[in-house]
C-alpha cells in the first residue's frame, strides 16, 4: 500500500522470524542459540510495547507520524508482542477505526486471517474470509488475484488493473487456513 510506514509492522516481522529460527535452533538442540534467540525476540517485543504501543489509542503506531494501520496491528499480534486477549482488543479497534492504510493484498489479508484465529476470532475469521476471497469470486475470479481491494476492485500497484496477477500465490491461503484451523 503506498504511503504506509512500515516500521511497526517490520518490527513485528522481526519478531516473529527471530520466533521461528529459535524454535529451529532448538529442533537441531542448539539450546544456546535458542535462548540467545528468545532473549532477542522478548527485548524486541519489549521495544514495541514501549516506543510503538499507543496508550490514547490502545493500538501500535509506525513512524514519526505515528500512523495506524492494519499492517502494524496484525504483525505485532502474529510476533506475539501482546496476549491473545491484548489482540482481541486491538483486532476490535483497529477494525472500528477503519484506518486509511486498509488492506489490499491477499499477502495482507491472509495475515490479518491468520491473526483473528491467533485470537480465538473462528467465525469472524472465517466471515472475513468470504467476505475478502469471496468478494474476489463474486466479481467473476476464476483463480484468486494479487491485488483485490473489495472498495475499488480496479485498483493497481502498476497503474492499470490489466497488468495485475490474475493468479497469485498468497491468493490460495484460505485453503491453508481452513485445512489448519478448521
Amino acid at each position: 500500500t503506498e504511503g504506509l510506514d512500515k516500521q511497526a509492522a517490520m518490527q513485528g516481522v522481526y519478531i516473529f522470524c527471530t520466533k521461528k529460527v529459535q524454535q529451529i535452533a532448538e529442533i537441531l538442540g542448539d539450546k544456546e542459540k535458542a535462548t540467545e534467540l528468545s532473549a532477542e525476540a522478548e527485548t524486541k517485543a519489549e521495544a514495541a510495547r514501549k516506543y510503538l504501543w499507543d496508550k490514547e489509542t490502545g493500538l501500535f503506531v509506525s513512524g514519526s507520524d505515528r500512523q495506524i494501520s492494519y499492517a502494524s496491528q496484525v504483525w505485532l499480534i502474529l510476533a506475539g508482542a501482546v496476549s491473545s486477549e491484548e489482540g482481541i482488543q486491538i483486532l476490535d479497534k483497529v477494525k472500528e477505526l477503519n484506518p486509511e492504510k486498509g488492506m489490499v493484498s491477499p499477502y495482507m489479508n491472509h495475515h490479518y486471517v491468520e491473526a483473528l484465529l491467533l485470537c480465538g476470532k473462528k467465525e469472524e475469521a472465517m466471515d472475513y474470509m468470504k467476505y475478502y476471497w469471496g468478494g474476489m469470486i463474486s466479481s467473476g475470479a476464476d483463480t484468486f488475484w494479487e491485488l483485490y481491494n473489495p472498495k475499488n476492485p480496479a485498483e493497481s500497484p502498476y497503474g492499470s488493473s490489466i497488468v495485475n496477477s490474475y493468479c497469485h500465490a498468497w491468493s490460495c491461503t484460505p485453503a491453508y487456513l481452513l485445512r489448519k484451523y478448521f
